[in-house]
């Protein structure tokens, strides 16, 4: 779901953009995305991401980098 991206860029490169067109698209579609799980492996782990996943009331399944995180919430 959402545009295509150059490949010659790491997994978070304008995550909050695509997480935008994703929702967008969603809402376009009538689909309500509230209490839906993103799932995502430990190289989308970001505090950004996090947050608009929370505010969105989207729960993120995302693992933890243990090189980024020492004492998180998460």
């Amino acid at each position: 779901m959402g545009n295509p991206r150059s490949g010659n860029h790491h997994d978070l490169y304008e995550i909050e953009d695509v997480m935008g067109d994703v929702i967008g698209i969603l809402s376009d579609a009538e689909i309500s995305y509230k209490g839906l799980f993103l799932n995502a492996d430990s190289g989308f782990d970001s505090e950004n991401l996090r947050q608009r996943l929370e505010s969105e009331e989207i729960i993120g399944g995302i693992k933890i980098n243990p090189r980024k995180w020492k004492n998180s919430r998460y």
